[in-house]
Order: structure tokens, then sequence, then C-alpha cells
């Protein structure tokens, strides 16, 4: 490709395609471009499409979302960790080697479309330390269900300082002891289904 076709591809990218494709949806792919300027019949080698999207992202005028995903967001989503860290605290200092992960519906708060009064916490560990952190947790004065499914799931209520112990998957995105976003979707997701 000769350089002044390069210098004008990369221009169309920037000035048309680009804002074109943010002004659809807030996420687009590499292949959202690519059928953009297919569409256009211009070609770009998909080498030299990446290099032009790194360049763009260094620069601001697009932003990652991560796996071949873009985004005219700049900010990621970030969980406030406030509702979970006392409960994560009080876990690490009980179970200093144990393997878990948490999370709370209030995290999820001024993301929904009710207002929640109440709020439960998630805790996510191994197996065979669930029983062991429930009762630990209960003789703290936390209302615990350990792993409630059925008829259990079904008369479920929540209290006052209600912490629910599931096992813990084996691959949940996760940050410290606090589950990502996008482990935090999976679950619900995992929750909703079950």
């Amino acid at each position: 490709m000769p350089i002044g076709d390069k210098i004008i591809l990369k221009q169309v990218l920037r000035d048309e395609c680009l804002p074109a494709l943010a002004r659809q949806a807030a996420y687009f792919s590499v292949g959202d471009v690519r059928d953009w300027l297919r569409l256009r019949n211009l070609t770009c080698p998909p080498a030299l499409l990446r290099e032009y999207l790194s360049a763009f992202m260094r620069g601001g005028v697009i932003h990652d979302a991560g796996r071949g995903w873009y985004s005219r967001i700049a900010e990621p989503c970030a969980l406030n960790e406030k509702p979970v860290a006392r409960l994560s605290k009080e876990v690490a200092k009980a179970f200093p080697l144990l393997d878990f992960t948490c999370w709370s519906t209030e995290q999820l708060r001024s993301y929904g479309h009710l207002l929640l009064a109440r709020f439960a916490a998630f805790i996510h560990t191994e197996r065979d330390a669930m029983s062991s952190v429930a009762a630990r947790l209960r003789d703290n004065g936390y209302d615990i269900h350990l792993n409630p499914r059925g008829a259990a799931a079904r008369q479920f209520a929540i209290r006052e300082r209600t912490v629910v112990i599931r096992p813990k998957p084996t691959t949940q995105p996760h940050d410290g002891h606090l589950v990502t976003v996008e482990g935090l979707l999976v679950e619900l997701f995992m929750e909703v289904r079950a």
C-alpha cells in the first residue's frame, strides 16, 4: 500500500469510521471497523489496522475494552469496594491462607432499575472451607446462608448482615479478594441461570 493511501486510510479511520461507530454504540469491535471499511470499498491489512487502532488508543481517540473491542468511554467501570471491605478483612484475618473472593449486591446499587433496601454479600471459597467460614461469620453476627439451592434458595430472605457462601469457580476474575466487574457479571449470569 503506497504511503499516500496509508495516510488517507488513517485519516478516514480517525475522522469518519471511529466517530461513526462510537455514535452507534458505546462499544465496537475490530470486526465492526473492518465491516465499516468493507462497506466503503476500503481495505486495510490486519497488521496495519491493529497498528492504527493502537495509535488511536495511545492518542485517546478510542479506548481499549479488551479482546479486540474498543470504546468511546475513557474510564473503565470500577466497583465500590467499601460494601465488602470489612467482610473481606474479617475473613482474611480469620483465614489468612484461604483462597476466597467476595462481592455485594450493594456494589450494584447505582446500576439497577430498582432501588434495593437490603443487601446480601457473597463469599466464594473452596468447598472444604465453606462450613468453617460460615461458622466463623455466624459467630461474628452475620446471617449466613451456606450455598442455598432449590427450596432453600426459594425461601431465601435478606436480613441485616446477610452473607451467602458459595463454592469458588475455578476461573473468576478478581483483584485480591474482591470480584472484578467482569467476574460480577459472570456471577450474576450464573445466579440467574441457576
